[in-house]
C-alpha cells in the first residue's frame, strides 16, 4: 500500500481511535483517516467522500454498528468493513458477524488489524478487477455480436456441442432464408440435402470439429424451401477456460458463404 488508503472510520472514543491509529501506523499502513460519530456524518462521508476501508465500533449511544453495516452496505457495497469492537465474551455477536462474513478484530487485540486491513484490502482491489475485466468483457461481447449480427456475406451462428441452433444473424438469414425464431433450437442437419445427411456429412463435421477444433469443406447446402446452393463451410469448437482441458467444446461456431466455386463445373 504505497499510497494513503482512505480510511472512515465509525468510533466515539477518542482514546481507541488514537490506539487504531497507532497500530495502522506502526504496522506500516499509511493512511487518511476521518473519524466520524454520528450516523449524520458517517452518511455524509458515505456518500461525498467514499473511503476505501471502514472500521467501525460496534455500540455507540445513538448509532450501532450493524445500523452503519446497513448503509454501507446499501451505499457502497464493495468498500470493506471491519468491525473494531471491544465485546468479549459475547460468542452470540461474535457469531453474528462471521455468519455475515464481515472481519472483526477485537480492541484488546489490536494486533490483528493490519493483517485484517490488508487483507480486505487485497480481496477488494481482486473483486474490483474482476468486475473491469467481467465489464470490459461484455462490451467486447456486445461488440462482436453487434459485428456478427451486421454481416450479410456470412451466414454465422452458433451450435451447441450436439449440433443445435442457439443463435442467427443477419447474414445466416438473408443467405439461408430461415428467420431466427424458426430456426434456432434445430438441429443444422436440416441444411444438408437428404443425401448429405444419408451420407454422414453432417456427423463428421461435428466429430470433426470436436476432435480437431476446425472442420472446413464446399458443400451443397439447402435453404429454406429447399433449393440447394454451394456453400465454403466452416465449424470451429469454442472452449471456455472450464471447458478447454475437455475433449468435447462448449460450443462450436459455424459460418457458411455461398460459393462461386462448383465441382465438375455442375450446378
Amino acid at each position: 500500500m504505497k499510497t494513503e488508503l482512505k480510511i472512515l472510520m465509525l468510533e466515539d472514543d477518542i482514546h481507541d481511535a488514537e490506539l487504531i491509529k497507532r497500530e495502522l501506523r506502526k504496522g506500516g499502513i499509511p493512511f487518511d483517516l476521518q473519524r466520524v460519530d454520528t450516523q449524520e456524518a458517517f452518511t455524509h462521508f458515505i456518500e461525498n467522500d467514499p473511503p476505501a476501508v471502514i472500521l467501525s465500533d460496534h455500540g455507540l449511544p445513538a448509532f450501532n454498528g450493524f445500523e452503519a453495516l446497513a448503509i454501507a452496505r446499501k451505499k457502497c457495497p464493495h468498500v470493506p468493513f471491519i468491525f473494531v469492537t471491544g465485546l468479549t465474551g459475547q460468542e452470540k455477536e461474535i457469531e453474528t458477524f462471521e455468519r455475515g462474513a464481515i472481519e472483526y478484530v477485537l480492541k484488546s487485540q489490536l494486533s490483528r488489524l493490519v493483517p485484517a486491513v490488508r487483507r480486505v484490502v487485497r480481496v477488494a482491489e481482486e473483486r474490483a478487477e474482476r468486475r473491469r475485466q467481467e465489464k470490459a468483457l461484455r462490451e467486447t461481447e456486445d461488440r462482436f455480436r453487434a459485428l456478427v449480427e451486421g454481416v450479410k456475406d456470412h451466414a454465422i451462428c452458433m451450435l451447441d456441442r450436439d449440433g443445435h441452433v442457439c443463435t442467427w444473424n443477419t447474414g445466416a438469414e438473408w443467405i439461408q432464408g430461415y428467420p431466427a425464431g424458426e430456426i434456432i433450437g434445430r438441429h443444422f442437419s436440416c441444411f444438408y440435402t437428404a443425401e448429405g445427411v444419408a451420407a454422414g456429412l453432417p456427423a463428421r463435421a461435428l466429430t470433426q470439429a470436436t476432435a480437431t477444433g476446425r472442420f472446413e469443406e464446399e458443400t451443397v447446402l439447402l435453404r429454406q424451401g429447399g433449393s440447394p446452393f454451394w456453400a465454403d463451410v466452416v465449424i470451429t469448437a469454442l472452449r471456455d477456460e472450464q471447458a478447454a482441458s475437455m475433449v468435447s467444446p462448449s460450443s462450436l461456431g459455424m459460418s457458411a458463404r455461398a460459393s462461386r466455386w462448383k465441382p465438375n463445373g455442375s450446378g
